[in-house]
């Protein structure tokens, strides 16, 4: 059976003298549904397994074939999938090593370590290496320009923020979305461990690479 996905229309099969109605996914609704799982193309593809492949993935998305639909189904059994092996997790787009500032480190050598690893926010740690609170750009700016150059003299755990988030490494693209919104960044754990960190900035790029 071969099925046209550039429109979406109610097909009807009869079944035991009685007529059952559904609804097949458009190119966009699978599309979307692949995005929203945290997949790229080849991703996809990979999991759905023999027969598929990125570029097949990409004509479908833009309805230039019509699959057939044994492989419509295949693509919605993973993409419904829960616990799919090859699932984009936090592990996979963390991001490392994790550059981090002791809350006694002066404000002005704060902003030397973030300038040069080019980075925004930081955990703050104490002298033990656990982390205590956090510091951004912004808070820094905003005591810089409420303080002038008196803010640069002054201790990190004096203008530190609450901690960030904290995500497992096997958390979903979904769960880190719902996290991000509380934070400008997440730190990724592995145990009680600090595997790596995410920001929102490393979200956009890890959805711009969506094909």
């Amino acid at each position: 059976m071969i099925i046209t996905l550039v429109h979406k229309a109610s097909k009807t099969m009869e079944q035991g003298g009685f007529k059952k109605r559904f609804l097949l996914p458009t190119a966009d609704d699978l599309k979307q549904l692949r995005i929203q799982k945290g997949f790229s193309q080849a991703q996809l593809a990979s999991l759905a397994g023999p027969g598929f492949s990125q570029p097949l993935i990409a004509r479908i998305e833009k309805g230039t074939i019509n699959p057939p639909l044994s492989k419509v189904k295949r693509l919605l059994d993973v993409l419904h999938g829960e616990h799919l092996e090859g699932q984009v997790t936090a592990k996979d787009i963390a991001v490392r090593p994790v550059i981090s500032v002791e809350k006694e480190m002066l404000v002005a050598k704060a902003i030397e370590t973030m300038g040069t690893n080019g980075v925004s926010q930081v955990p703050v740690c104490d002298a033990f290496g656990k982390v205590i609170g956090s510091l951004t750009e912004k808070k820094m700016t905003e005591m810089i320009i409420e303080k002038g150059r008196d803010a640069l003299k002054l201790p990190v755990s004096s203008i530190m923020e609450a901690k960030f988030p904290e995500i497992g490494i096997d958390s979903s693209i979904a769960e880190i979305q719902e996290k991000m919104m509380q934070s400008a960044a997440i730190l990724v754990m592995d145990g009680g461990a600090i595997f790596g960190i995410l920001t929102k900035t490393d979200l956009l790029r890890y959805f711009s690479a969506l094909k």
